[in-house]
């Protein structure tokens, strides 16, 4: 039976955390933990971040997890946030030993938050604006009726996994160069004339032409040059990006990030005496969190699983481990350290990449396959070179098609024309059939998308148009003339 515990025990438990971390060389930041009721902690995770705005999808996830956690099928053992100071729940009714667990765990999140490089412009003083965003949304459907704000959240969020990773700005291009002087212009006044002109036509259709240059942030472009979006829909799309922005570096690095968590968590309570009972306990909680999963990856498993693979392949390495790379079997650099050197650097593709190895597929149990159609899908291949450039395929761009505003003035008509890059990721013909009407209720006129389709004969070129109020996006195998 696992032992009591009351806050100056859970307090205690905090203090030997710290000092294990601390062992391990992690320089650990200040960390708050709160104990709190399954529904704080659910709600919590199913916003995303505490105090954001209520909307109807926040609800369906909030239930499905509530549920699922009411039924046992599963529970939430740590929820951790990445503010100043990091901000921890513990959830009541867990066992001293699943505290324990958590507190460990969530350690190892902080560390990997404070040092990775993905999240060095991470703002952690986020919160105040996330709920100064929720009180004006919340104001917005005050004034204009909760039914239209609502909706336009809807549509703003279904691009919203575009943002970039970071705010940035547009990128400024430079005018066409001017032609060079020749030294015998003067003997061809028409033709040198002629090419002056030609360079001023370039220069202003260069300084007409939105964007000037490809421009991947779709929900910043939006908010910049929609034309008929009210001050409150621009407000709207300002709030909804910015969270975007916040969340994209946790995406990038979710295998990462999980896996250095469960090391470290491994780490410290394998350092604490444990009685029997409690590590049995502990062992059971762990495997239950660090399983493979039967129809997708577990960031739990497999960041766990590389990790342990950077830590052999430094202390252990085999002759070919050894020439790949080129700092394994180091004595001046431990398997430990490596970890933590690596772990300040890296996102999942790059982890990947470099360390999914045979051994890692077979203890995950990973492999590739394809989809055939939006229901039915292939086994290709259980080779950990293909599972390898697949999963990785995914994780470059977080399983997000590429698209880029490159007209925001599509046949003079003042559409706006899209095209997605062929970078791994493609388009999916239902998801984007109906996605397209949204961006077409945020942009108000005629969007098109220009992409290709998978065909047996090989590539073949599709685009997809909708207007404002469309149901669904048209399908054209020919290029569109408006």
């Amino acid at each position: 039976m696992s032992r009591p515990y009351d806050l100056a025990e859970l307090q205690r438990l905090d203090d030997e955390c710290r000092a294990a971390a601390a062992g391990l060389g992690l320089d650990v930041p200040e960390v708050v933990f709160h104990l709190a009721p399954a529904e704080r902690i659910y709600d919590i995770a199913a916003r995303g971040l505490p105090g954001r705005y209520p909307h109807w999808r926040f609800g369906q996830d909030y239930e499905r997890m509530k549920l699922d956690h009411d039924h046992g099928r599963s529970r939430i053992y740590e929820l951790v946030l990445n503010t100043k100071p990091y901000q921890a729940y513990l959830l009541e009714g867990n066992s001293w030993v699943a505290q324990l667990l958590v507190m460990a765990h969530v350690y190892g999140h902080c560390w990997f938050f404070e040092n990775n490089g993905h999240f060095a412009g991470v703002d952690r003083r986020f919160l105040p604006r996330v709920r100064a965003g929720a009180d004006r949304i919340e104001a917005y459907c005050r004034r204009h009726g909760r039914a239209e704000v609502e909706d336009f959240v809807d549509a703003v969020q279904a691009v919203a996994l575009h943002a970039p990773l970071r705010l940035v700005t547009a990128r400024r291009s430079a005018p066409p160069p001017a032609p060079e002087p020749g030294r015998y212009d003067d003997l061809f006044p028409d033709e040198t004339a002629a090419a002056h002109r030609a360079h001023e036509a370039e220069v202003a259709a260069w300084r007409d032409r939105v964007p000037r240059e490809p421009d991947p942030d779709l929900l910043g472009f939006l908010l910049r040059h929609a034309p008929r979006l009210d001050d409150w829909e621009r407000d709207v799309i300002a709030i909804i990006r910015e969270e975007a922005t916040y969340f994209a570096p946790q995406r990038r690095t979710k295998i990462a990030n999980e896996g250095f968590a469960c090391w470290i968590h491994s780490q410290i309570i394998n350092g604490l005496q444990l009685e029997t009972a409690e590590f049995m306990e502990y062992n059971r909680l762990n495997a239950e969190v660090t399983q493979p999963h039967p129809l997708s990856v577990n960031p739990y498993n497999l960041g766990l699983a590389l990790w342990q693979e950077v830590e052999r392949i430094h202390d252990r390495p085999t002759p070919e481990e050894a020439e790949r790379f080129p700092v394994a079997g180091d004595p001046a650099l431990s398997g430990r350290d490596r970890v933590l050197e690596l772990a300040a650097t890296v996102d999942d593709a790059a982890l990947v990449a470099s360390y999914l190895t045979p051994g890692v597929c077979d203890r995950c149990h990973l492999f590739a396959w394809e989809r055939q159609s939006s229901t039915r899908l292939r086994c290709t291949a259980t080779e950990a070179d293909e599972v390898r450039d697949a999963l990785v395929a995914q994780l470059r761009h977080m399983e997000v098609p590429t698209l880029e505003v490159v007209d925001a003035d599509a046949f003079r008509t003042g559409g706006l024309w899209l095209a997605h890059r062929q970078e791994g990721v493609g388009l999916d013909p239902l998801f984007a059939a109906n996605t397209l009407p949204l961006v077409a209720r945020l942009w108000g006129r005629r969007v098109y998308v220009e992409t290709v389709a998978h065909r047996p004969e090989g590539l073949r070129p599709v685009w997809y148009r909708c207007g404002p109020g469309d149901r669904q996006a048209d399908t054209l195998t020919i290029a569109p003339a408006s």
